[in-house]
């Protein structure tokens, strides 16, 4: 069957799953939901996978992080289903979405700065500045929030309940 994921031979799920730090459970639901091409079976059933299978999976884990994994998920399938196209213009929604996201960021970082005071008498305080020791949350740029919060843009753009990303910055 298969050898390890150096050979280039067929591949086993271990094989496959451990070359990306993934479980061989993982590998089996990638291939079921149709992001990893269909295996092909040994006489007694067992799934091998190739070279090309380590390809598209190595594809998918790479479009998680910009693209978020059903999107990541709709464009391998498309790519496995030879929709060139598809995929395509899935990428470029997704470029869209995301571009539109940081704009949407920018205004409300914009808004925030707006609500702040502009003068003061304390420390830091003084004509245009703002009153404090310095820059909490809201006056951070999305950049310097995102690698301080350990949050990625697309995570903060979309996070997993609505008003994630505001509720985090007020923290």
């Amino acid at each position: 069957m298969g050898r390890n994921l150096q050979s280039g031979e067929r591949l086993r799920p271990v094989d496959l799953a451990r070359g990306h730090g993934l479980s061989t459970q993982a590998v089996r639901n990638y291939e079921e939901a149709g992001i990893l091409p269909a295996a092909g079976r040994t006489p007694h059933g067992y799934r091998t996978y190739t070279s090309l299978h380590a390809g598209a999976l190595r594809a998918f884990l790479a479009l998680v992080p910009g693209h978020g994994h059903r999107t990541a998920a709709s464009i391998m399938r498309a790519v496995n289903e030879g929709a060139v196209d598809e995929a395509l213009r899935l990428i470029d929604e997704s470029h869209a979405q995301l571009l539109d996201d940081r704009r949407t960021l920018q205004a409300v970082e914009s808004a925030l700065r707006d609500l702040e005071p502009t003068t003061g008498s304390g420390p830091g305080g003084g004509p245009g500045r703002p009153r404090g020791p310095g820059p909490g949350p809201a006056a951070r740029s999305s950049g310097r929030w995102h690698t301080s919060s350990g949050s990625g843009p697309r995570r903060c753009a979309h996070g997993n309940a609505p008003g994630w990303c505001a509720r985090a910055a007020t923290r």
